[in-house]
């Protein structure tokens, strides 16, 4: 039975039982396929401490969490007095191929290293780029890595690494958590909620994630404004918060498509009144500049939500343009309108869409079906 750790090696603080926490998500799902997985997350100045987190579908498979002290120096985690854990598991996973902690692990280690890594290049996200020019220029070219195995989060990201010399990539996605999705999927649909958020009578568009640039929310209220031009039932729901002042900057800009009726704003919402939105949404809307993937377009498409998007990681890997989505690679707030118009005036190309999306095996959007796909590259690489 293989071993492995799962190392985040980021600085920031988790609870081990949040929703969809990726490294608990993918551990829960190698013990089911079989494997020991252990997860070992950034515990700041706190004491070091251990959890245990029961895995769902298996007899007694519990996944052991190492709550460790550290330190946090320019977004990297540094866990001191970490090798006596790591000599207890055959295998060894860090994230991100630029984190100092995990460059010294997949250089250094006489263990088989896994890098899971998300980001890529775009021109937006300049400060990554910079930040992988620097650090290409003095770690990276002092300690092999072309043989490497690399799992990523998206084809984006795969070819990313590839163009650094990481010749042992493989492209496996994220998984959706879906222990608490799974019973509310066949429950009744809790519709009394949705009530309070829109008119039911409409045809209701969504827009999920962080009120931010990178996100275009400025041009959701371009949208917006355009929508009683296709039909005046057609509303937008906007469900996210932001940075306090560019949040209300957005809100004042925001106000008059609220009072025009073309624009619901709800800062907040619990998981299981989004599953409910999901549910009832005829569309999802998503005109991200850049996504390490975008756990929303899975959440969407795990509910039979279709869902326009711009062109990002995560769209490029769930989304096949034309059949169970629609990708748009301009920020043409005229383009973005026509393809909802589109869809919703011409009622069979949406439904195409979403029977494509009823018909597709919801298994793919799971931590099973990446913790095989993450079993088989470990073979192919390790055996």
């Amino acid at each position: 039975m293989i071993r492995i750790l799962i190392i985040r090696t980021y600085p920031s603080i988790l609870d081990p039982d949040g929703y969809n926490i990726q490294e608990t998500g993918l551990a829960k799902a190698l013990v089911r396929a079989g494997a020991v997985c252990d997860v070992v997350l950034y515990n700041g100045n706190n004491a070091d401490e251990i959890r245990e987190i029961k895995v769902p579908g298996t007899e007694n498979g519990v996944v052991k969490v190492y709550m460790r002290h550290g330190k946090g120096i320019l977004k990297n985690g540094f866990f001191p007095g970490l090798k006596k854990i790591t000599e207890e598991y055959d295998i060894l996973q860090v994230n991100e191929y630029d984190q100092i902690t995990s460059w010294l692990y997949y250089t250094r280690s006489k263990k088989p290293v896994v890098i899971y890594h998300g980001p890529y290049y775009d021109e937006f996200n300049k400060g990554y780029n910079f930040k992988c020019r620097v650090f290409d220029n003095t770690f990276l070219k002092l300690g092999k890595h072309k043989d490497i195995l690399c799992l990523t989060k998206s084809n984006a990201a795969a070819s990313f690494l590839k163009q650094k010399g990481f010749d042992n990539t493989v492209p496996i996605g994220v998984g959706l958590d879906t222990d608490s999705f799974s019973k509310a999927k066949d429950a009744d649909k809790q519709i009394a909620k949705i009530d309070e958020i829109w008119d039911q009578n409409k045809w209701n568009i969504i827009y999920v994630g962080k009120i931010e640039p990178r996100r275009n929310p400025y041009l959701l209220l371009e949208i917006a404004g355009r929508l009683k031009d296709i039909d005046k039932n057609i509303g937008l729901t906007i469900v996210g918060t932001g940075e306090k002042e560019y949040l209300k900057e957005w809100k004042e800009a925001a106000d008059r498509y609220i009072k025009d009726g073309v624009l619901t704003y709800i800062e907040r919402m619990s998981q299981n009144d989004l599953r409910d939105v999901y549910t009832e949404a005829k569309l999802m809307i998503f005109p991200s500049n850049y996504e390490i993937f975008g756990m929303v377009l899975l959440e969407a498409m795990y509910f039979d939500l279709p869902v326009i998007s711009s062109d990002n990681g995560g769209s490029d890997t769930l989304i096949t343009d034309g059949v169970d989505g629609v990708i748009i690679k301009e920020f043409d707030k005229d383009i973005w309108v026509n393809t909802i118009s589109k869809l919703h005036d011409d009622s069979q190309e949406y439904n195409t869409i979403k029977k494509n999306l009823t018909l597709k095996d919801h298994s793919v959007y799971t931590w099973d079906a990446i913790a095989k796909k993450y079993i088989d590259a470990i073979k192919n690489t390790f055996d």
